[in-house]
């Protein structure tokens, strides 16, 4: 018994030192690892990678990411090279993801957090937090209710739907000029000037997405030179001279070219919002506040103020419509706003791609109610609308797969869960969690599909 009670011992003794040595020793630096799993909950996991210049004789600062569909690896295989170059450490959850209750999705960020800071050499002055739509959502909620988190950066949505910010952080948002929630972060960011919030939003050429590398590279030089404000770190003025130099490149006034008068404004803006603490902008902001006093800056803002009152209209008139109005209606009205975008019609022709990316976001969702209530008319009559706005989604591809397993045509239903695949859908739980799908799980060809989800 004494010898079995000794072996016992030994064996827990040297499963303390083996976790030891994998918080030191087992991650390999300047590489992507898909999954760590969390010492503490094994059913928590999230993406890993550690700068090429890891050292754990040095303390790091950490950006953790949320995707929403819990695709920890998506951002981080995004960044990483900036992650080199700034010497971040990056860490995707792979278990917060949209459609799970929030105190679930916070407990399991919790330990995420635990965990890397167990393991690696962290900065704890240096913690920050990333999402993209619902996980933009969900890193806000949790740093307003929980804090310990110093700065965040939210793409593709703004602030949840309920709770109260009880904690300090800055806000960097970014959002696509094609994105649905584009109004949303314009009308949040003119809210937060009335608010002791740090903040700055960065509109890209795009969709609802992450943000393209060369843009979230800005997440970067904010939250360091925000640690240089703080006092965190020294301050650095040739960073900020090549901060500038890159927005210079960016609205083309290293070339002898015309600017537009709101390219003027955002780097203008851009540079003071960013630098003001670290170097001296006193003459980027005298003449920002000039440009703030001509008629072209009256001008934009009546546009804005005009293009978001007819965008809300359109919005809530497509959404009275869905379901009513017959596909002769819907194939001219997407048709017509697709000639509107194509022609420059004012005050703002991106506003009808977002009407378009709305119309292709409230589609889907009224197609998966319509698939709940087993509704067959209204099924193929949103595919059909979300045909005509988005054919190159994967989603449609995926829709109808569901209609086809819903008709019990697995044929055809794992056709098109291949062609979904191969656009690009990169989600397997969005596959295996379908109640509709479930029917495809013992054909060979839906293992082989699943299996080359990259």
């Amino acid at each position: 018994m004494e010898k079995l009670f000794l072996y016992i011992l030994s064996a827990f003794f040297l499963t303390l030192n083996f976790n030891s040595c994998r918080a030191e020793n087992d991650f390999e630096k300047g590489k992507l690892i898909e999954r760590v799993q969390c010492i503490e909950d094994t059913s928590q996991s999230y993406a890993l990678y550690l700068p090429k210049t890891y050292s754990k004789d040095k303390k790091y600062p950490v950006i953790f990411f949320f995707d929403p569909s819990a695709i920890g690896k998506k951002p981080l295989k995004l960044y990483k090279d900036y992650a080199d170059k700034f010497d971040f450490i990056l860490a995707g959850s792979n278990n917060s993801r949209n459609g799970v209750p929030l105190d679930i999705v916070e407990s399991g960020i919790k330990i995420m957090i635990a965990d890397v800071k167990e393991r690696f050499s962290i900065d704890t002055n240096r913690v920050y937090a990333a999402g993209f739509s619902g996980g933009a959502r969900v890193a806000l909620a949790f740093v307003m209710e929980h804090g310990g988190v110093q700065g965040v950066i939210a793409l593709g949505a703004g602030m949840p739907a309920s709770g109260t910010i009880n904690h300090k952080f800055s806000l960097l948002m970014m959002v696509g000029n094609e994105d649905f929630n584009y109004m949303e972060l314009n009308s949040l960011n003119r809210q937060l000037k009335d608010m002791p919030i740090e903040h700055h939003l960065i509109v890209f050429n795009g969709k609802h997405k992450w943000a393209p590398p060369d843009v979230f590279e800005n997440a970067f030089y904010w939250l360091l030179f925000k640690d240089m404000k703080d006092g965190k770190i020294a301050k650095d003025t040739n960073l900020a001279k090549e901060f500038i130099g890159k927005n210079r490149k960016e609205i083309n006034l290293e070339k002898d070219k015309k600017v537009n008068f709101g390219d003027y404004l955002r780097y203008y803006l851009k540079n003071i919002e960013f630098l003001k603490g670290v170097i001296d902008i006193s003459q980027d902001y005298d003449f920002y506040l000039e440009l703030c006093r001509t008629k072209d800056f009256s001008q934009i803002n009546d546009e804005l103020i005009q293009s978001e009152s007819l965008e809300t209209e359109i919005k809530e008139r497509m959404i009275r419509y869905l379901d009513k109005r017959d596909m002769r209606f819907w194939g001219m009205t997407i048709d017509t706003l697709y000639k509107k975008f194509e022609t420059g019609q004012k005050p703002d022709p991106r506003l009808f791609k977002r009407v378009i990316s709305f119309l292709s976001l409230a589609s889907y969702l009224s197609c998966e109610r319509a698939f709940a209530n087993r509704d067959d008319s209204l099924i193929n009559k949103f595919i059909d609308i979300y045909r005509l706005v988005d054919p190159d989604n994967p989603d449609y591809d995926f829709l109808l797969a569901k209609r086809y397993a819903y008709k019990n045509d697995k044929e055809h239903a794992l056709l098109s869960l291949e062609n979904a695949v191969k656009k690009g859908l990169d989600d397997p739980a969005k596959i295996t969690n379908d109640a509709i799908l479930s029917v495809l799980k013992d054909e060979s060809k839906y293992k082989k599909i699943l299996s080359q989800i990259k």
